[in-house]
């Protein structure tokens, strides 16, 4: 469990998804073509082509791609990316440089004010609104974060450091994060702590979401709460009995 001391350097020697990306290759997935994997990005954001998201991984993509392109290929296509990453990334106020290296299936919930200066984001990643990727101190410019498969990072969540969130994990609104996260467990708060865990990991993906269920820490038992109540457990309805039999009569 990494505790907020450290370099990304310590880190790499065990996880390579901590040593920082040189910009140099094209570091989009493997074993899928350019259109397909913007395909899959289109389908993850519900088919719509004007959404935020889509329109800032198509341009994530292409910057990758364009560094796999000869020379004299690679320089109009890198001019024309920059200006697009310079448009793009402030019309939807999501800043996702190229080099930070980007799984499959992530989904931007919503947009505006993301700074995703991560080392690596897994797949199956969900993301919202007002979130923070980056460096921790100014001294330390390489030292960011690795986002792992499936993971779900929650409104205004801060993720600073070389720090892990661990697979299916879930990043609490607000949550100021320093240390790793373990997986499929939730934390909270600032600083960010444990509050509970996932119960169950989906099958299809093979990951736990939020909407999946969660044991949160000191969750007080007693009836679910999903689960209608009868009418004779109703409190309302033996304080004020149905009068319509009454009119009736």
């Amino acid at each position: 469990m990494f505790d907020g001391q450290g370099d990304w350097q310590e880190r790499a020697v065990k996880d390579r998804r901590f040593a920082p990306s040189l910009g140099d290759r094209d570091n989009n997935p493997s074993g899928i073509g350019f259109w397909a994997l913007v395909a899959e990005d289109y389908r993850t954001h519900g088919r719509r082509f004007f959404a935020d998201g889509f329109e800032v991984l198509f341009w994530h993509r292409f910057g990758n791609l364009r560094m796999g392109m000869p020379k004299l290929l690679r320089a109009p296509m890198t001019l024309l990316y920059r200006f697009m990453f310079h448009v793009v990334s402030r019309r939807t106020g999501i800043y996702l440089p190229y080099t930070v290296r980007v799984g499959r299936r992530v989904k931007f919930e919503h947009f505006g004010g993301m700074i995703l200066v991560a080392q690596w984001i897994g797949d199956d990643v969900v993301l919202r609104q007002n979130t923070t990727f980056g460096i921790a101190r100014v001294d330390k410019l390489h030292d960011r974060p690795v986002i792992c498969n499936g993971a779900e990072i929650g409104a205004g969540a801060v993720i600073l450091g070389a720090v892990k969130i661990g697979e299916g994990a879930v990043v609490g609104a607000n949550a100021v994060v320093r240390h790793d996260v373990d997986p499929y467990m939730i934390v909270g708060g600032v600083p960010a702590k444990v509050i509970g865990s996932i119960d169950g990991r989906n099958a299809a993906t093979g990951h736990s979401s939020m909407r999946d269920g969660m044991r949160l820490a000191n969750e007080p038992s007693g009836p679910n709460p999903t689960k209608p109540l009868s009418k004779t457990a109703n409190p309302r309805r033996q304080a004020f009995p149905d009068k319509r039999s009454d009119l009736n009569a």
